[in-house]
């Protein structure tokens, strides 16, 4: 995510094995051929391998003004700071809001997945990790306004999230599915796609 001034990083991709993963081989490559020489914040949304198996790849790229996440103990060589509810900031006129997870949550893996939404004047875009059905519902329950231009499919559309109210009070224009191609699982689940679908979004 890119302001006029700040880069954020959200999540790092894969270690596959000692010698490859997605930090070295897709998100520094990336962030070097778009002009990027800083990252102002990386965010980890949580700890499984396709989300921060790339992360020391980046944090050796190149400089990190700031790291956060729901696993700090997993930046034992680093500063990092607690990804909790209520955390904002603003970079140059945007809004950056964590609203998952709540102090103090002991939850599985995915969710524990940190929730980022980004707003821009009339703009939204929510990044969701791999939270499931409960964080789905918590973030119901608080009553926040979850209405979104873009978002970040939950646990890269499978069927444990993305459940029907979610995508109601969402209500994304385009939703992104972070996803292999003919990945395993496979990913998007066809009912998760049905409810986008019903909902009027675009999907990519």
């Amino acid at each position: 995510v890119r302001t006029h001034t700040h880069t954020l990083v959200f999540d790092t991709g894969a270690k596959l094995s000692d010698q490859f993963d997605m930090g070295s081989a897709v998100v520094v490559p990336f962030l070097q051929i778009n002009g990027v020489r800083k990252v102002d914040t990386l965010l980890i949304s949580h700890a499984d391998n396709d989300h921060i198996g790339g992360a020391q790849s980046v944090l050796h790229a190149m400089p990190v003004a700031e790291i956060i996440t729901s696993v700090p103990q997993a930046f034992a060589q680093q500063h990092a700071s607690l990804c909790e509810a209520g955390r904002s900031w603003v970079w140059d006129h945007a809004q950056f809001d964590v609203l998952y997870p709540p102090a103090g949550q002991v939850a599985s893996k995915n969710d524990n997945s940190c929730v980022l939404r980004v707003t821009l004047g009339t703009h939204r875009l929510l990044l969701t990790g791999d939270i499931e059905r409960r964080s789905e519902r918590y973030l119901l329950n608080t009553g926040t306004d979850l209405r979104t231009e873009i978002l970040v499919a939950p646990h890269h559309g499978s069927k444990t999230s993305s459940i029907a109210e979610f995508v109601t009070a969402t209500h994304p224009s385009k939703v992104l599915f972070a996803i292999g191609y003919r990945n395993r699982y496979p990913f998007p689940h066809p009912s998760v796609l049905a409810r986008y679908q019903q909902a009027g979004a675009l999907w990519y």
